[in-house]
């Protein structure tokens, strides 16, 4: 499989969200089920199969770094409008980045109002530098999100390799409560892998 090209993280410091790297399973990397080689999101949707990870990365002066961790599904190739989206999204301190092999704990509560920022709070146990976290869902022919959602959230951020150029690493997320966006579902859970030039 062609390697996938290396993308600056800084040649985007001025958009919002940067979409830095597309990873896809492929030949024997590839395993049954839902998951690939990046790992994995479920929903309580049993159908929902969601493949090929397309990581984001938010560049902010003076703000949390956002990861979010999307995967889409295509249940049917020949049917058009039936795709959907799903995505982890944490948010850290930017002070963690370029430090060496850190681990932090996520547990904290989220509020998601349709637009607009999330109000969260922590929960006992919550790493410091853990800003955000949440469950989106996407990608989809439905009506907006009506009102607030609410979710509880546990997991672990993991970043094995975190140096100024690299950072590679794994997210396992867990959470009780609507997903943000269209199309909502309830809870979610994920056991993602990102490696991400900076």
């Amino acid at each position: 499989m062609p390697q996938a090209p290396h993308v600056s993280l800084r040649t985007f410091a001025a958009l919002p969200f940067a979409l830095a790297l597309s990873l896809t399973a492929c030949g024997d990397d590839a395993k049954p089920g839902d998951e690939d080689a990046t790992g994995y999101i479920r929903t309580s949707k049993p159908t929902q199969v969601l493949f090929h990870l397309n990581p984001q990365f938010e560049l902010k002066d003076g703000a949390p770094r956002r990861l979010g961790l999307c995967k889409w599904s295509d249940p049917d190739p020949n049917t058009v409008d039936d795709e959907s989206t799903a995505c982890a999204n944490v948010a850290f301190d930017e002070a963690a980045l370029g430090t060496g092999p850190k681990s932090f704990t996520i547990k904290l509560g989220a509020l998601l109002p349709p637009t607009g920022d999330a109000t969260i709070t922590p929960r006992e146990g919550n790493s410091s530098e853990i800003k955000e976290a949440y469950f989106s869902t996407g990608g989809c022919l439905a009506p907006p999100q009506r009102g607030d959602t609410t979710q509880e959230l546990t997991g672990t951020l993991v970043f094995e390799e975190n140096t100024a150029t690299r950072l590679r690493g794994r997210l396992e997320l867990r959470s009780t409560g609507a997903t943000r966006g269209r199309c909502p579902v309830m809870d979610a859970e994920a056991d993602l892998r990102f490696d991400l030039q900076r």
